[in-house]
């Protein structure tokens, strides 16, 4: 018996020793201690209240309370450096059978001076002077004597009451909660909340716009968007929705809200989706959250220019005005060249993994993250001193070249290498600061140093960010909603009032962003280019904006963050559907047609079965003839009409001649119809047009010549004769001659 007395005598001293020695500042172990509800805000004459869950099976002992000073910026609010103690409740001493305890501090104001305990003497801020030295003594502003249970509390709850107040400054005060065993050797480690008290006036709330992603894989079912449990995002919505005036950014590809508005979703589930995007700032989205980084470095931009495009129609139709332009939202694949473009196109700041932003520190050869700081898990320390004249300074919390943590873990900062500038802000979510009331009230209060600190330049805006499908999100979004309810240190603003609230151009740190690396999209990129180049084609017959060529077109966006199965699924439904939506486009039977010269219009019947109104090209191809005139022959056909036209073509030779005769889109890429045609010619073709001419003309020239040739040998015949005389006469051949009267005449008298 002796031996179990002194082992539980020396457990005591060592739980107490080590209570009394630790600064606090570690994470309570599993099944240890923890606050489940506190006061976050705290005024002139307030109470502040906390619900401290004690260990399951903890059996008697007591729970030590301490104040310490108020935090300053470049302090870690939970570390093992806190300030020095300032107040200290009078122990609580605990039954074993109670599951949590309610420690009230009681508030009040004090004329200017920071050291928040009044009965502390003169340039001290100890505990109780009538406590010894290493000794807690109680608080003056605690009740003497044992505190009981309030009546009001549960069954198995203490609630000690608290009298007179503790005189605070503004500021965020640690507050060290000690539980210690009486009679057991273990020793858990003590937890550290905060006091959050808030000036009487002018007080100047830090921005913290809250971001709601809505992400699901989206598929494709007989021409509708389809999203399985479309309810899952009901509890974040319903959540939203008991705090109507809160603002609120919404981040969500288009094809998730065009498939929630679908008609497979429940009408409650529609109710509170069409309330959230009524009332939220939607943030510009691709139609489907694509990989932007990794499009982009495979050299396809077209391909990420058109989600954004077809992303920023689509959600204006769905929201009935643009989305945001200033704030964009990026994914981790996000590189220099896609913030380049968003900064070409308006936008103000980008939202950011922290992991991804790098803070060259002054050693050459390092490097800090911005919201992890190496080990300590914060950002680079950057404090900013207040000037003389006003202005601010901005000044490296360490001169050694390490990173202290700074207040303001979330700060934003310039991207290198971007132009025109551009911000990241640092996204908070569940993965970085908890789950849970306590972590969100953990996480107001870090953010609030900043806000409260006399003298401290203002402090920047945050992002805190939500994903509607994660519980432990929504647990925190259910908490952040309600600490914000009340005003304080830090509150709920929209994307315009954070980026006015930027120091930019100003202070801002320069970061460098690391990318991602994302798979190539090789394979996709190619299964993609055919789906887009199939619909684009029928778009080019029908209409862009006709309904059939949208739909078409969203199923080839979607495809672009399919599975690959299911991307081969989507490329043969949209080749069907194309063909399908095309057929009944039919070209009359000719028959033999006689054409009489070399250029002529053939004569064509169309004919467009086809539920739609078409553009349609028509053509002609073969060895001898051609279409004329070098702009494609496109007609439009209306759903069910015939339509007679010519088309002129050129033969190149006389005779019979076949050729084919065929209809396809506009950009030629689907053949629609095709038929083979006779022609016959019943004109010379030019070669023996040329021939003839040229023989007659040669006819005609030897003619001349010749009559030219006869005319002048008898010319000269002619000449010679007349130069000459006439000729003597000659003696016929008496043979030959005729006998002649040769009767003499009577001579004349």
């Amino acid at each position: 018996m002796a031996a179990l007395l002194l082992l539980g005598l020396v457990g005591t001293l060592l739980a107490a020793v080590f209570a009394g020695g630790r600064a606090g500042g570690a994470t309570a172990a599993p099944n240890a201690m923890r606050v489940e509800e506190r006061t976050m805000w705290t005024r002139t004459d307030d109470v502040f209240a906390a619900r401290v869950r004690l260990p399951p099976g903890h059996g008697e002992g007591e729970l030590f309370v301490s104040v310490r000073g108020a935090l300053a910026v470049g302090d870690d609010p939970t570390g093992a450096d806190l300030p020095d103690e300032v107040a200290a409740l009078e122990p609580i001493p605990v039954a074993a059978a109670t599951e949590a305890v309610v420690v009230r501090i009681p508030v009040s104001g004090t004329s200017g001076e920071r050291g928040p305990n009044p009965a502390a003497t003169s340039g001290e801020q100890g505990p109780n002077p009538a406590a010894t030295s290493g000794e807690r003594g109680p608080n003056p502003a605690a009740t003497s004597g044992e505190q009981g249970p309030n009546p009001a509390a549960t069954s198995g709850e203490q609630d000690p009451e608290g009298a007179g107040g503790i005189a605070l400054d503004p500021g965020v005060y640690p507050i060290v909660l000690d539980w210690v065993p009486r009679t057991q050797l273990q020793v858990h480690a003590p937890v550290v909340t905060h006091l959050v008290h808030l000036p009487a006036a002018n007080l100047v709330p830090r921005p913290l716009a809250i971001v709601l992603t809505l992400d699901a894989d989206v598929t494709w079912n007989e021409g509708l968007l389809v999203i399985d449990d479309a309810d899952r995002f009901d509890a974040a919505l319903r959540v939203l929705s008991a705090y109507p005036d809160t603002p609120v950014v919404l981040d969500a590809p288009a094809a998730v809200l065009a498939a929630l508005d679908g008609p497979g979703v429940s009408p409650g589930s529609a109710t509170l989706v069409a309330d959230l995007v009524e009332r939220a700032e939607i943030a510009n989205q691709g139609f489907v959250r694509l990989p932007a980084g990794s499009w982009v470095r495979a050299s396809l931009h077209q391909t990420v220019v058109d989600q954004f495009a077809a992303g920023e129609v689509a959600l204006t139709e769905i929201a009935g005005r643009p989305p945001l332009g200033t704030l964009q939202i990026t994914g981790p694949t996000d590189g220099l060249e896609i913030l380049t473009w968003h900064a070409a196109r308006g936008t103000k700041a980008v939202v950011v993994d922290a992991e991804r932003l790098a803070v060259r520190t002054d050693r050459d050869d390092a490097s800090d993250e911005v919201g992890t700081g190496g080990a300590s898990g914060r950002s680079p320390a950057r404090r900013d001193s207040a000037r003389p004249d006003g202005k601010s300074t901005t000044e490296s919390a360490n001169t050694e070249s390490t990173h202290s943590w700074s207040a303001a873990p979330y700060t934003p900062v310039v991207v290198a290498g971007v132009e025109p500038p551009i911000v990241a802000m640092p996204a908070i979510d569940a993965a970085r600061v908890g789950t849970g009331t306590e972590a969100i009230a953990r996480l107001l209060a870090e953010l609030s140093i900043a806000a409260l600190e006399p003298g401290a330049p203002r402090p920047e805006p945050v992002i805190f960010r939500v994903d509607a499908d994660d519980d432990a999100s929504v647990e925190n979004l259910a908490a952040l909603l309600a600490a914000l309810a009340e005003p304080g240190a830090v509150a709920a603003g929209g994307a315009d009032q954070l980026i006015g609230a930027l120091s930019f151009p100003g202070t801002l740190a320069t970061a460098e962003l690391r990318p991602a690396v994302g798979s190539e999209p090789a394979d996709e990129a190619r299964t993609v280019a055919s789906i887009q180049a199939d619909v684009a084609s029928f778009a080019s017959a029908a209409g862009a904006n006709d309904p059939a060529s949208i739909q078409l077109g969203r199923l080839a966006l979607l495809s672009a963050t399919a599975s690959p199965a299911e991307r081969q699924s989507l490329a043969a439904t949209a080749r069907a559907s194309v063909l399908e939506n095309l057929d009944g486009l039919e070209l009359a039977e000719p028959g033999l047609i006689t054409v009489t010269s070399h250029r002529a219009d053939l004569p064509v019947t169309v004919r467009n079965g086809s539920r739609f109104d078409l553009d349609v090209r028509v053509g002609i191809r073969g060895e001898d003839v051609a279409r004329t005139g070098s702009a494609p022959l496109v007609v439009q056909i209306a759903a069910g009409e015939t339509k007679d036209m010519g088309v002129p073509v050129e033969l190149r030779r006389s005779g019979t001649i076949e050729a084919e005769l065929y209809l396809e889109t506009p950009d030629g890429r689907i053949r629609l119809e095709q038929r083979t045609v006779r022609l016959r010619s019943t004109a010379i073709s030019g070669l023996g047009v040329l021939l003839s001419v040229a023989a007659l003309a040669f006819l005609a020239l030897w003619w001349a010549r010749s009559v030219r040739n006869r005319r002048r040998a008898a010319t000269h015949a002619l000449a010679s004769t007349l130069e000459e005389g006439p000729a003597p006469p000659t003696i016929a051949d008496s043979s030959t001659v005729p006998p002649r009267d040769r009767t003499f005449a009577e001579p004349v008298p």
